[in-house]
């Protein structure tokens, strides 16, 4: 059975003045809280701090909320919304303040960062990297930065690695599982104006791709067969002609996992061309008789396929932008994984980033970075200097908003005169 309980507004001004004093005595030190997790700074040791019951039910999932959605647009904003939040609750006499006089406080902070917001230039970048960006960070950071330019994606890989890695490249490669066999012994196999043929499906008989080695074993030009995976006996034929050198295809036979389901897909794209598909009636036999489209450049090595796209940028872009949508929209987190792995194959002007997955410090200075360099484009404020945040240099979008989320706050938690708590009885 549920139990209900009614909390006045006297007994919720109690619970803020308890929740302000424990923010008070949270320290400002690093701990190491169980299981080893370390918590760093006085807002994050007060959000982990014990607290009552009722406000477990009630203030700290809103603060919490508030807290995380900050966090994820910019990394120091939910610190600073707890900072100032508190700080307006601990003021003498607040309970009777009227709300009117909260919303004037903190307006008048948002009107001190627009008329103090300036353009951002170069010395103010510097000052940023040397202020906000950890010391021990700030060389990878400035490398990083010095090699992007609009077009760059930045991409980070998370895995125990002893150094951090960053690889800066300008091409569309495709690190894929397939069968890396009919190398042979080569180390890469390359060709030009290559025929190709995409096929949904697996190759099952020799017969089916009769007519396609018939046709290079006569013209010796070079063919390319992308599909999902064949047969023993088909990949025995293929591997007896290529070590006689009767011909000169490769087949890009895939393993069969998540990544490769859908991948197919963006080669059609790139290539200007369809999937061979037996949801659309065709054949792989049927296909391969036709007169086969051509391919500019392609390189294949073990460690993945390069070639170059016959379709122009901005089919790419905007093929990347759908991708970009989905992945947006998803709620599963596996189909946004592989969208993810999918957008990043078919970037071509990207820098991979690949870290220790246990150094959150990076990877929060360069999202930090990140959104400073995209957004301050619009604005920049200096924060301490004019006393309304302890941030040294913030986008002058990220204080306003963070500024209006704690006005809202403030207003939700001091407009309410009652709270209805649901308990469930212990041993139901």
């Amino acid at each position: 059975m549920d139990f209900i309980e009614l909390k006045d507004k006297e007994f919720l001004e109690k619970l803020l003045r308890e929740e302000y004093q424990s923010f008070v005595n949270s320290s400002e030190d690093n701990t190491i809280y169980e299981k080893g997790f370390l918590v760093k700074g006085k807002s994050f040791n007060y959000l982990n701090s014990k607290s009552g019951n009722s406000s477990q039910s009630i203030f700290r999932p809103l603060i919490t909320n508030i807290f995380s959605d900050l966090e994820s647009i910019y990394p120091g904003l939910g610190e600073q919304f707890i900072d100032i939040t508190m700080s307006e609750i601990g003021k003498p006499g607040f309970k009777d303040k009227k709300l009117s006089d909260i919303e004037s406080s903190i307006n008048q902070m948002i009107e001190v960062v627009k008329s103090n917001s300036i353009n951002m230039c170069k010395n103010d970048f510097k000052y940023f990297i040397t202020n906000e960006i950890s010391k021990h960070n700030r060389r990878i950071i400035r490398a990083i930065v010095d090699n992007m330019c609009v077009s760059t994606r930045l991409f980070i890989e998370e895995s125990h690695v002893n150094k951090n890695v960053i690889l800066k490249t300008n091409s569309i490669t495709f690190n894929l599982d397939f069968d890396s066999d009919f190398l042979l012994s080569k180390k890469k196999w390359e060709a030009k104006d290559y025929n190709f043929v995409i096929i949904d499906g697996f190759i099952d008989t020799v017969g089916e791709i009769f007519h396609l080695l018939q046709n290079a074993s006569e013209n010796k030009e070079p063919y390319v067969i992308f599909c999902k995976g064949m047969s023993p006996e088909v990949k025995d034929v293929f591997l007896q002609n290529l070590k006689r050198r009767t011909i000169n295809v490769f087949p890009v036979s895939l393993d069969i996992n998540e990544l490769n389901v859908n991948i197919l897909i963006d080669f059609a794209m790139l290539h200007g061309s369809d999937v061979v598909s037996s949801l659309k009636g065709e054949t792989i036999s049927i296909a391969v008789r036709r007169k086969l489209k051509k391919g500019k450049k392609i390189s294949i090595d073990k460690n993945g396929i390069n070639f170059k796209p016959l379709i122009p940028d901005n089919i790419i872009a905007k093929h990347v932008a759908y991708l970009e949508k989905r992945k947006g929209t998803s709620s599963i987190e596996a189909n946004t994984e592989i969208l993810e792995k999918r957008i990043k194959i078919l970037s071509a002007d990207k820098i991979i980033l690949k870290i220790d997955k246990n150094d959150s410090i990076l990877a929060r200075d360069v999202k930090k970075t990140l959104y400073f360099l995209k957004t301050g484009s619009s604005g920049i404020f200096y924060g301490k200097k004019n006393c309304i945040t302890k941030t040294k240099i913030i986008p002058t979008y990220s204080i306003i908003h963070l500024l209006k989320k704690t006005l809202s706050f403030l207003k939700t938690i001091y407009t309410i005169d009652c709270a209805v708590i649901i308990r469930k009885k212990t041993g139901q």
